[in-house]
């Protein structure tokens, strides 16, 4: 019998999974008698970019460049083509290689269990032509038991399973395409500089701007409100009137206060009870990232690439869920991690609340610890405490102890009005020692009928504007567009929103969301405070949006949840590819027509918004920015976008601005890399070859010559 080909998404994954199955490595790949395993790096292959296609390659002038203004819009391909990346050959030839190797006899899909991981997966596959038959590994985590058992499954990749998974990866990338290329052409004609458009990106942007604008736009107003601030014994009680009064109403705030001064304070209820506090609910992508992000200051793509490090490790299951409960089918998994923590403060609990078939999102379990504990003294800083609040949650929801609380309620009535107090002691710590429990303020004691003296102000204040928008409420945002943000801290899905979660009415993905943002962030539409992890529009980002708006570019929050339902309908056999597809066509023609009916006109940029110039690239000017990221070059129109920190050829480096003006103007410069494969540093000379369809460059490496 043949050998299996397993086909990961990333060497760290491959690593993993060849520890678990005991293959060692054999040059670029891992091998034994009877596993292949090989590894890409993410996206190997990617939709050709839109000036490729054979339509619009007739628009090229005689230097051979794409003219814009020219292109009859909207244009979709009769069929998408994906082609290799540029700095991704090394590794797609090295998968073909293995595909097509008369030993092997059975390949694996091994991406992640998403739509994502099936799509970058089956690529591949798909151009080599390969005749072989073809299974599909769902790793919900990567430990010894999950990978057996996906193995013993034998789950057809041509299932009706992952075909939709696969076709509805593929919408995504296809309506992206369609929205983000024809847009941004038309909008950038319009505009007379480059406007990079997109599904993800365009709510982001609206969604600050639309909240700076508030800010920008808000005048504080003077109102009253009317308090009492004394002590019941030794306690401070204050007391605030559920009446408010505007700012033209001071003296009718005062005649209020004195009415209630007339009065004594009783106590006319009093009710108190022992409540049993229950955990939050396990972690799903949203709140994990939403919380490490508020607590550990950091950014939800730092989050994310730790998130995925561990899962690759095999210490946390899948990081990308949006399900808050567990399996049934992984009891005995979760027993065994139990017992695997050797805590005697934790015990196995089978309850509908952790484990809920009829609450599982796309097959993923919550976000959960596995039975290969790490030892985090070799994991980095971030990637220790994102694990720790992984497995605090998970502790919490089977601690052995109760957390028990005194609860004490009391009414206080002041002539007609009632105000109400309440007053909590944790008297017993149960999951509290995992995390922290939030409780209300002690209370004194309290009994009917007791009274007491109070002494009613009228309080001059002021309106407040809303709050700037930080990491931790954009990330709701994305998850939960239609969520009250004053909700956001409520972690436990409402039955509507677990509906919305299945049904995929949210914007974007986990996968789409981080890049997005940080392309919003280079692209100079949006700036990020590291520190604060606020969010800011800029003088850019807000002539971005004007254009936008006066184009009509329906991109913004209701549109942009429906096309990611949409494309979720796909996973559910509701709508088809060719659908969706044909509905975003009709809807740019439509776009486009009314506009030239209307004979719509933008706003220009202004020049001053870019930086210092630094030299040119085909062209265009090339400033330099600073960022919090360090410092960014790149033109007015992002046709070319490059970061002094970057990576070339697997190495991180630091460009100057020096060897960036010699990259710009064409020229080579000498770098000493790095070969992970040989395991020593090199030196290269470095170019740039053409550009991506973000504008990041293409590196075209030599060898200098020996002396």
């Amino acid at each position: 019998m043949g050998k299996k080909l397993l086909i990961c998404e990333k060497p760290t994954m491959a690593k993993s999974i060849a520890e678990v199955l005991g293959v060692p490595k054999k040059g670029n790949n891992y091998e034994n008698n009877e596993f292949v395993i090989s590894a890409l790096w993410g996206h190997v292959m990617a939709l050709k970019q839109f000036s490729d296609y054979p339509e619009i390659k007739k628009f090229q002038n005689e230097e051979g460049k794409v003219l814009w203004k020219n292109i009859k819009l909207p244009f979709v391909p009769k069929e998408f083509i994906y082609e290799v990346k540029k700095d991704a050959k090394d590794v797609y030839n090295n998968v073909i290689n293995q595909i097509n190797r008369d030993d092997v006899e059975i390949i694996y899909n091994v991406g992640d269990p998403d739509n994502e991981g099936q799509v970058l997966a089956d690529n591949p596959i798909i151009a080599s032509k390969t005749k072989k038959a073809v299974k599909r590994l769902l790793l919900d985590d990567i430990t010894t038991e999950t990978v057996q058992a996906e193995l013993k499954k034998d789950l057809d990749n041509n299932s009706k399973k992952c075909r939709d998974m696969y076709f509805s990866g593929k919408a995504r990338a296809e309506i992206d395409w369609i929205y983000g290329m024809n847009m941004t052409v038309y909008a950038s004609v319009m505009a007379k500089t480059k406007l990079r458009i997109g599904r993800v990106k365009v709510p982001i942007i609206d969604y600050i701007y639309t909240r700076d604008m508030e800010i920008e736009n808000f005048i504080p107003e003077k109102y009253f409100s009317v308090e009492s601030k004394t002590k019941v014994g030794e306690f401070p009680l204050t007391l605030i009137s559920k009446e408010e009064f505007d700012k033209t109403m001071e003296q009718k705030a005062k005649e209020y206060a004195d009415k209630l001064n007339k009065f004594e304070a009783v106590v006319t209820k009093v009710e108190k009870k022992q409540v049993k506090k229950k955990p939050n609910v396990l972690w799903n992508a949203n709140n994990l990232k939403t919380k490490a992000a508020k607590i550990l200051k950091v950014s939800g793509k730092e989050i994310e690439d730790e998130m995925q490090k561990l899962y690759e490790a095999g210490f946390i299951s899948y990081p990308r869920s949006d399900s808050q409960c567990i399996p049934e089918t992984s009891k005995k998994k979760v027993q065994k991690t139990i017992e695997a923590l050797k805590d005697n403060r934790i015990v196995f609990k089978d309850e509908k609340r952790i484990f809920n078939n009829k609450k599982i999102i796309q097959g993923h379990s919550a976000i959960i610890i596995t039975e290969n504990i790490p030892d985090t003294s070799k994991l980095s800083v971030l990637g220790k405490n994102i694990y720790e609040i992984i497995k605090n949650r998970f502790c919490a929801n089977f601690c052995k102890e109760d957390c028990l609380v005194d609860e004490t309620s009391i009414e206080i009535t002041v002539g007609e009005e009632k105000f109400n107090k309440k007053g909590e002691v944790l008297i017993q710590k149960g999951h509290s020692v995992f995390e922290k429990v939030n409780l209300s303020s002690e209370l004194p004691e309290f009994t009917e009928g007791q009274r007491f003296k109070v002494d009613f102000k009228a309080v001059e204040k002021m309106t407040k504007p809303p709050m700037k928008i930080t990491a931790d409420m954009l990330n709701n945002f994305l998850e939960n567009p239609f969520k009250n943000e004053k909700d956001y801290d409520n972690e436990e899905m409402t039955e509507e929103e677990f509906k919305q979660a299945v049904e995929g009415l949210k914007i974007g993905t986990s996968a789409t969301r981080t890049n997005a943002i940080n392309e919003c962030v280079t692209g100079g539409y949006i700036s990020y405070d590291k520190k604060t992890t606020i969010y800011s529009i800029t003088e850019v980002g807000k002539v971005y949006m004007d254009n936008i708006n006066k184009l009509g570019i329906d991109l913004k929050k209701e549109k942009s949840a429906k096309l990611t339902s949409d494309i979720t309908k796909i996973v559910n056999g509701e709508l088809t590819i060719e659908e969706i597809v044909d509905k975003a066509e009709k809807d740019l023609k439509t776009l486009i027509a009314e506009n030239e009916k209307n004979n719509v006109q933008t706003k220009q940029f202004s020049s001053n918004m870019s930086g210092k110039t630094v030299g040119k690239y085909n062209g265009e000017d090339v400033y330099k920015k600073t960022t919090k990221n360090g410092n960014l070059y790149s033109t007015s129109t992002n046709s070319i976008v490059l970061f002094e920190n970057t990576k070339i050829f697997g190495t991180q480096v630091k460009l100057t601005e020096k060897q960036v003006k010699s990259l710009i103007s064409g020229k080579e410069i000498e770098l000493s890399l790095y070969s992970e494969k040989k395991e020593c540093n090199y030196d290269a000379l470095i170019s740039i070859d053409g550009v991506n369809e973000k504008g990041y460059p293409n590196f075209k490496l030599n060898f200098p010559k020996k002396k």
